[in-house]
């Protein structure tokens, strides 16, 4: 991540203000690999019926949300990995970045299944960057970052999301000593839906409140554009409140992990964790 974008992503947290630049898009959730640090723990599993199922949602968002504020989005595609269904993600990138409110797009990959360079091609270079987890690359996986450079870079973030197998304690990505001491208002730390955007998740036909599936589902596919973006700024306005209250009453020393504890995210199952009136409702009281 480049600094001056870590640095807006920080002061958006800091502030509570919504970034409004940024959007996610997960078409499905399937991922042969078991990557340590993965945020959503997504496995093999049920695929969709339709990997486009998203696509309407999504492009309905972005327009809707470059007639209001007259900013491009950056559009962010992960999963799973986006390349063990490459030629849709290829095709896709193309529909995409004919939106007009489409700034530029960012693949999250693995870059060990192909495809990647084709989907360079079909975009352009100038259009795309791709993220890659260092800790996963190859020597195959750095031959392509060779080839791919100007394009692929690692992934710098220092943020750590301790929610899917990213927080069961693994070496790297396990809780420090010291962030048990820190305010819970720090980023890194807090609820950074502000700094993030909405995540539509075409696997399961829903909205979440940021880039997480174990964040709150703010709809579904049968809602407007119009109708989603105004739920997510009601509920901007006081989620990360109620995840302060919340991380303190439960003890947890991450906001994420107030999400992923009230989710009971799987992504072989459609999630049930929703906000009600601004406030976090657990699926026991959905049902």
């Amino acid at each position: 991540m480049p600094a001056s974008d870590l640095a807006k992503v920080i002061w958006h947290n800091l502030v509570q203000s919504p970034i409004g630049d940024r959007i996610f898009y997960v078409p499905f959730w399937e991922c042969p690999y078991r990557c340590e640090f993965c945020c959503v723990d997504s496995l093999p599993g049920r695929p969709p019926a339709d990997l486009a199922a998203g696509e309407a949602m999504l492009f309905a968002l972005i327009a809707e949300q470059f007639r209001r504020s007259g900013v491009k989005q950056a559009l962010h595609i992960y999963g799973g990995e986006p390349l063990i269904k490459a030629k849709y993600i290829e095709d896709f990138g193309v529909r995409a970045l004919a939106q007009p409110g489409v700034k530029k797009l960012y693949l999250y990959s693995t870059l060990r299944p192909p495809g990647a360079e084709k989907c360079v091609e079909a975009w352009g270079r100038e259009n795309v960057r791709i993220v890659v987890n260092q800790d996963t690359a190859t020597d195959k996986v750095h031959a392509q970052m060779a080839r791919l450079k100007g394009v692929a870079e690692f992934y710098s973030n220092p943020t750590v999301f301790h929610t899917g197998r990213g927080r069961k304690g693994e070496t790297a990505y396990q809780e420090r000593w010291f962030e048990h001491l820190l305010p819970a208002g720090l980023p890194g730390r807090s609820c950074f839906a502000n700094a993030s955007g909405l995540l539509v998740n075409g696997a399961h036909g829903t909205v979440h409140l940021c880039c997480l599936p174990q964040s709150p589902v703010i709809a579904d596919f049968s809602q407007d554009a119009a109708t989603v973006l105004d739920r997510q700024a009601s509920s901007l306005a006081s989620f990360h409140k109620e995840i302060k209250a919340r991380m303190k009453a439960e003890g947890h020393i991450h906001a994420c992990s107030v999400c992923e504890a009230h989710s009971r995210w799987d992504t072989r199952i459609t999630p049930t964790f929703k906000l009600v009136d601004g406030v976090i409702t657990p699926p026991a009281a959905l049902t």
